[in-house]
């Protein structure tokens, strides 16, 4: 692949892939898009103005749960950083988004369901099978998959299922 960002189409919708994996120097990461793929995004989602679209990336764009495990990792110092739980340059994505036919925006990572409504754009952070990597359900959160359904209308629905498996 000349690029881990890309797009396609299928049965009438436009799904753009982004990675919003950025590696530091001392082996961690952060969430972030990098502005090669933001040019790509902004060119992708203009050439497909009016086709139903989902975005994918994998640290979430949009993310309260996050903002709930930071502040409560902050404890006394009251320091906390989002920047492994979230993408920290989300803005730019959100700037490009209006005027388009964003149906949702899916990720994963934090192995927690969410789903918030942005302006009408539906962001789905989704759990995950491995639960808490293995060890249970991630604070509350069953170990599961989820299944999205896209309707010929534009509609977009989400379902988490769990499958009964126990850590």
């Amino acid at each position: 692949m000349p690029h881990l960002y890309y797009s396609f189409d299928y049965k009438g919708w436009h799904f753009v892939v982004l990675d919003d994996i950025d590696p530091l120097p001392d082996r961690n990461y952060e969430g972030r898009l990098f502005d090669d793929e933001l040019q790509f995004l902004r060119a992708d989602l203009d050439a497909n103005r009016t086709t139903p679209t989902i975005l994918c990336v994998h640290i979430p764009v949009v993310s309260q749960f996050a903002l709930a495990l930071a502040l409560k990792s902050a404890g006394s110092t009251g320091h906390f950083d989002t920047q492994s739980l979230v993408c920290t340059n989300a803005g730019a994505l959100f700037n490009d988004l209006p005027g388009h036919n964003i149906r949702a925006v899916l990720s994963g990572h934090l192995h927690h369901l969410e789903r918030i409504n942005q302006n009408g754009i539906q962001i789905v952070n989704s759990g995950a099978v491995c639960g808490h990597y293995w060890q249970g359900p991630m604070l509350g959160c069953p170990e599961g998959f989820g299944v999205v359904d896209l309707g010929a209308d534009g509609s977009v629905a989400f379902d988490y299922r769990t499958y009964g498996w126990k850590a």
